[in-house]
């Protein structure tokens, strides 16, 4: 499903209308959440957690790599908490009044791919550069669901967020052989890639941007960029993502 970004009403948060999950991206507004900074960045993401009504956060730090976490038991209740994976999967804690937990991931031209289901059983993001795309790592986390019981790819829901586009991302010739057929006049679409295999994994409910807000380095409302762009930039600033029960 395509559809146009929403906003929260200050217009620094964007969202998915129709994604059933609490969930949202950091636009300019809410500043720069890169790790340049880190006193800053950890100060951002414990703020945000506040703004959103979540009581801890996990974060991913980005590997590029096809690693992904699962947090359960006592892994959870760690606050402020950052993984050295480029995923995370967190199941409902299956205990009266849970603490209410996001999920996070800084990102300035990866997508980033959130996880859900029907059932309510558990919430994931899964950050989507190249590498952990050629890794394999959607399928990684497919497997490391199938294992906890979650065997039903189409009860799995899936939001792809604002990544580079193909105009604004050349490769080299040894993309072809990481991604036969994806290549197309030296330009890649991760977002295609990223559809691709989602289908081919039996993961049919996922949602796209409609091209007027898909690219980070391209999004604009009145002329102004939304999202940081390392491609456009070439600056450490950073968005993030989050991802709630």
């Amino acid at each position: 499903m395509q559809e146009n970004l929403g906003f929260f009403p200050d217009r620094k948060i964007a969202y998915f209308p129709s994604f059933p999950v609490y969930h949202g991206i950091t636009t300019k507004l809410a500043g720069d959440y890169g790790y340049a900074d880190l006193e800053r960045e950890e100060r951002q993401s414990r703020l945000l957690t506040a703004e959103i009504g979540a009581d801890i956060y996990h974060k991913l730090q980005a590997q590029h790599g096809a690693r992904v976490e699962w947090l359960d038991g006592q892994k959870q209740n760690q606050a402020g908490n950052y993984w050295p994976a480029d995923g995370l999967l967190l199941p409902f804690p299956n205990i009266p009044r849970p603490p209410r937990v996001a999920l996070m991931a800084n990102t300035a031209d990866c997508p980033i791919v959130f996880l859900a289901d029907q059932r309510n059983r558990f919430i994931g993001l899964l950050h989507c550069g190249w590498k952990p795309l050629r890794q394999n790592i959607i399928a990684n986390a497919l497997a490391i669901l199938y294992y906890q019981g979650i065997k039903r790819a189409g009860d799995i829901i899936a939001a792809i967020w604002p990544g580079i586009c193909p105009a604004c991302y050349k490769v080299r010739s040894e993309f072809n052989d990481y991604f036969p057929g994806q290549v197309q006049n030296g330009r890649i679409s991760l977002n295609m890639v990223i559809c691709q295999a989602l289908n081919r994994l039996g993961v049919k409910n996922f949602f796209t941007l409609k091209d007027t807000f898909f690219c980070s380095a391209h999004s604009t409302e009145n002329g102004d960029f939304q999202f940081f762009s390392h491609r456009r930039d070439q600056a450490p600033d950073r968005n993030t993502c989050f991802i709630s029960f």
